[in-house]
């Protein structure tokens, strides 16, 4: 009897470390994808490459070594896209809130905020060498929305990127 005790009891604390592992900008995701008219999407590798495997097997001048090569140095594993269009405008401003609310902690950081006709948040998770996550919190006049990469991006990559926004 003692011992399914304990085994309950040490599940139920596996259940609350995972999460409280969660992320806050997960939990956003994960949150607003149950509101009303919420729209959410995830694209695992496969569903990314599926469109570039097939133009490159109909380019006579490609070969398996070229496919070989688009999944070896391919950097997302999945990208995950909520969007808000369609949802009240209530909902909007409640998101706005929470995004408000966010702040960066030892391994996510803002990298950039775009304000230009909207504003637009660039956060990143990084990795050894690497970002490991990249989101992209967008707030639009026409358009509410969060956009997760996951993957194993360069750092060059995201400074290039967002070099042409300063």
């Amino acid at each position: 009897m003692k011992r399914n005790i304990l085994i309950l009891f040490l599940i139920f604390i596996s259940g609350q470390v995972a999460t409280a592992q969660e992320h806050i900008l997960d939990r956003l995701i994960k949150d607003y994808a149950k509101k009303e008219n919420a729209i959410l999407r995830e694209m695992d590798r496969t569903i990314l490459l599926e469109p570039i495997e097939k133009a490159i097997r109909m380019d006579s001048t490609k070969s398996d070594a070229d496919i070989e090569k688009l999944y070896t140095e391919y950097p997302f594993d999945k990208v995950t896209i909520l969007t808000l269009k369609e949802s009240p405008k209530d909902i909007w401003s409640e998101f706005a809130e929470d995004v408000k609310a966010y702040n960066d902690d030892e391994n996510y950081k803002t990298l950039l905020k775009i304000k230009k006709d909207g504003l637009v948040n660039i956060i990143t998770k990084k990795g050894e060498s690497f970002v490991s996550e990249l989101f992209l919190i967008i707030q639009k006049t026409d358009d509410v929305a969060i956009v997760k990469i996951e993957g194993w991006l360069k750092e060059s990559d995201i400074e290039e990127l967002t070099e042409q926004y300063k």
